[in-house]
């Protein structure tokens, strides 16, 4: 049996056209060819790649503003956490700030002072310390992100 479409003309239009191969009618969607190019778009476009490359400066640009105020919070809370749990309870409350301001100097967090983020609290059985601050980072003109951070450590 010999294949049809074999012997079908090239067709030039791009609408639905009725073409008749021997004696049989059927549909066919004919294109005309473009030089050797490929009737459909492969891959992104320019608009396409403008958009991932706007997405990934936002992302990174978050990621090199806020990451650093993160770090040093997670510096913050394990400064605390590495306070001993005898020593705090039985220390004044100023001896605590004093310890916790040389740790803060050891760990290079200048721009956070002890005595203004943390709030010592006790009562007969333990000793909580509170850190709760805020930061401000600027962003793009006058688009600022504030981050609030707010823990709690309890020794007993």
């Amino acid at each position: 049996m010999q294949n049809h479409l074999s012997s079908a003309p090239l067709l030039t239009t791009s609408t639905l056209s009725s073409a008749t191969l021997s004696g049989q009618t059927s549909r066919v969607f004919a294109k005309a060819p473009l030089a050797g190019l490929p009737s459909k778009q492969l891959g992104m476009g320019f608009w396409g790649y403008i958009t991932v490359l706007v997405l990934v400066s936002v992302v990174i640009t978050l990621a090199l503003r806020l990451g650093p105020h993160y770090m040093n919070h997670r510096t913050v809370s394990t400064i605390i956490s590495g306070l001993g749990t005898n020593t705090v309870h039985q220390m004044e409350k100023r001896q605590i700030r004093e310890l916790l301001k040389k740790r803060f100097k050891i760990n290079t967090l200048y721009d956070l002072d002890a005595s203004e983020i943390i709030e010592i609290e006790r009562t007969k059985g333990h000793t909580k310390l509170k850190v709760n601050y805020e930061v401000r980072e600027p962003m793009l003109y006058n688009v600022d992100a504030i981050l609030v951070f707010n823990d709690e450590f309890e020794f007993r």
